[in-house]
């Protein structure tokens, strides 16, 4: 994984006029010498200059860009937004070879070429609009310029490429039309439902939703055909099998959809076309659906079926409308590898003692599970299906995710994207620590589809709804059994292994704002930091109030069974590992490479680039490790930043 990193850090190097291997210097990219060999020098050949560009020499060849570059889209779309646009003739040739490479493989891979074109969208939409720090922002009108030509690109990341039959690309055009139109719906949703009175929201986001859902039956029912306007139908004519449906003479309703684009609309649909109806004719109709967006390219496609008004809810923001979709979705194409979770996440002894309906009502633990985690995720999954008229189908699933306006969501996806490397790579070195990143597409430079973790409730939420709550501890012990039982000890161990990888991550990335609203707790005991929108050195409202490296309350050291206790000396030894493999020459490379080429137009990167690799290398020393540890546990600013936030905003 992120083994075109490498390239893209020498395509960096070219667009600042760098001579890759040469004399350090705080010069070009602003870093200091020993950052300059970590980010340029180390692992390129020093006979690679500017003025040549040897492609083979580099390993890039058509193999790695399609295995490759959907995990590097963003950093990629970034760098064609700044792509400078003259220059000597070598380095432009250089940068139409590259884009060219992006463009064929979008062109074969419709999930890919959204996914560039939401990102360039979204880099044009910062053109003019000052960002915070740790956001690209690229100016000149001969930048936005070029920007404007890659965007117009859309047709042809729509089409099938070169070598497809010109009947496929207007259907590929016409596909790619319809995915944006919607998640501009959805987007428009947030925005529209936030301008609503607070007791009216649920009840306009669920009327959304419905009107949303009639876009996806409008698209199913003819076939790809069409997706929103036109006249209304009165009522299906009598088809034979296999036959297109015919409209008949428009009639108005009084249903209004939801429309994408950005622009309000009232393009009715027709009483008679309903779910029910659209089951019928499942699955044929159901192949010219959209796709779930947070997949990668070479999963299954999973294509909407409808979304559950029912289930779909606002999540609680001061400032924005973010809000929860439940979708059904059918698998139209199979592959051998799955982007959603299997439906049992977990084994029968951990159902039994997670789910109330396997549990005396009256215990305690019941109690407490239905009201927190109230229905699971798996329950859940099978009462939709059984009462839905979709349910009958073959490949069958429910998906979660979060509809977020109002957010540059592009910094968080940066995030993920390093939570993912440090995963990996404590696979690969066989260490116990654990993370859960959470799939993110951005669709605009102020919004994007995030993944819901299913089973997964905020600590805030847990202190708030627990009945009696006193401590993690006591809640682990209510939900798991007693100290010694085997579901509390795993449970617990589960909740040491997330802890450390967090303190990691969380500390290498100077993440702050860590209220308990933005760190869950799942069915399994993990924490699961959430919320990545303040990071290397950006802090709210620009103080910097949270200085500890990472959070380690003493209610976590509890759990874990206080500082005399093994599960504390052991805790602190993943820390130490976990540190100390990041920093063995090979990952660290890898790191510093994503995080180059990942802020090349933020402001101030020589210095943001500078203080990350220090503090790779600094906690990669065990006394330091065990040092930042120690000036956590119990820090006086976190006690404080927890205690203004449940005065101020009512988080526990």
């Amino acid at each position: 994984m992120y083994s075109l990193l490498p390239f893209l850090v020498y395509w960096l190097a070219v667009q600042e006029g760098l001579r890759v291997g040469g004399p350090g210097g705080p010069e070009g990219l602003g870093l200091s010498s020993g950052s300059r060999d970590a980010f340029l020098r180390n692992g390129f050949p020093s006979q690679h200059q500017l003025g040549g560009f040897d492609a083979d020499a580099m390993a890039i060849t058509p193999a790695v860009f399609d295995s490759q570059i959907e995990e590097c889209i963003p950093q990629i779309a970034t760098l064609l937004a700044c792509t400078k646009v003259d220059g000597p003739p070598d380095a432009m040739r250089r940068n139409r070879w590259i884009e060219q490479q992006v463009i064929e493989k979008c062109t074969s891979n419709v999930h890919l070429g959204l996914k560039l074109f939401w990102l360039l969208r979204a880099a044009l939409g910062h053109l003019e609009i000052p960002t915070r720090r740790g956001l690209p922002q690229i100016t000149g009108e001969r930048q936005r310029a070029h920007l404007m030509s890659l965007l117009n690109t859309g047709e042809i990341l729509a089409r099938e490429g070169q070598q497809s039959p010109g009947c496929l690309r207007p259907l590929r055009a016409r596909y790619f039309a319809h995915c944006t139109t919607f998640v501009a719906a959805l987007v428009k949703l947030s925005f529209d439902v936030k301008g609503v009175s607070s007791v009216r929201r649920l009840t306009a986001l669920h009327q959304g939703i419905d009107g949303v859902n009639a876009l996806l039956f409008r698209l199913m029912h003819t076939r790809g055909e069409e997706m929103e306007g036109g006249p209304d139908e009165a009522s299906p004519s009598p088809q034979t099998p296999g036959s297109r449906p015919s409209a008949s003479p428009p009639q108005r309703h009084g249903v209004s959809a939801v429309t994408g684009g950005g622009s309000a609309g009232a393009s009715a649909h027709p009483s008679w076309l309903t779910e029910e109806h659209i089951a019928r004719q499942c699955p044929e109709v159901a192949a010219h659906s959209v796709h779930l967006p947070m997949l990668d390219g070479s999963s299954p496609i999973f294509r909407f079926l409808r979304l559950v008004s029912a289930e779909c809810e606002l999540l609680p923001s001061r400032e924005r409308c973010p809000y929860m979709v439940v979708a059904e979705l059918l698998q139209t194409e199979r592959n051998t590898r799955c982007a959603l979770p299997p439906p049992l996440a977990f084994d029968e002894d951990t159902l039994s003692a997670m789910d109330p309906r396997l549990l005396d009502p009256s215990t305690r633990r019941a109690i407490t599970v239905r009201k927190v985690f109230g229905e699971l995720w798996h329950w859940k999954e099978q009462r939709i299906r059984n009462s839905s008229p979709f349910g009958r189908l073959e490949g069958w699933r429910l998906a979660m995710f979060i509809v977020k306006a109002g957010d540059d969501l592009r910094q968080e996806q940066v995030a993920m994207q390093l939570i993912t490397l440090v995963r990996e790579i404590f696979k690969e070195e066989g260490l116990e620590l654990w993370l859960r990143p959470y799939d993110i597409v951005c669709v605009g430079d102020q919004a994007g589809l995030i993944e819901a973790v299913a089973d997964a409730k905020s600590i805030d939420h847990i202190k708030k709804r627990a009945p009696h709550f006193t401590s993690l501890k006591e809640y682990y012990e209510r939900i798991y059994g007693g100290l010694y039982s085997r579901t509390f000890r795993e449970a617990q161990r589960n909740f040491m292994r997330s802890l450390a990888g967090y303190c990691v991550c969380t500390y290498l990335l100077q993440v702050k704002d860590r209220h308990n609203a933005n760190i869950l707790i799942d069915k399994q005991g993990h924490l699961i930091h959430i919320d990545f929108g303040f990071m290397l050195g950006a802090s709210p409202g620009s103080i910097s109030f949270e200085s500890a490296p990472f959070k380690l309350t003493k209610e976590y050291v509890e759990l874990l069974g206080g500082q005399e206790d093994m599960n504390w000396q052991e805790f602190r030894s993943m820390v130490v590992r976990g540190f100390g493999v990041l920093n063995q020459p090979r990952h660290r490379r890898r790191l510093l490479d994503l995080m180059a080429v990942s802020i090349f137009e933020v402001p101030g990167k020589a210095a943001i680039l500078d203080s990350f690799d220090k503090r790779l290398i600094y906690a990669s020393y065990a006394p330091n490790a065990l040092a930042l540890v120690d000036e956590s546990f119990d820090n006086y600013r976190t006690k404080m930043y927890d205690s203004y936030q449940k005065r101020r905003n009512g988080i526990w």
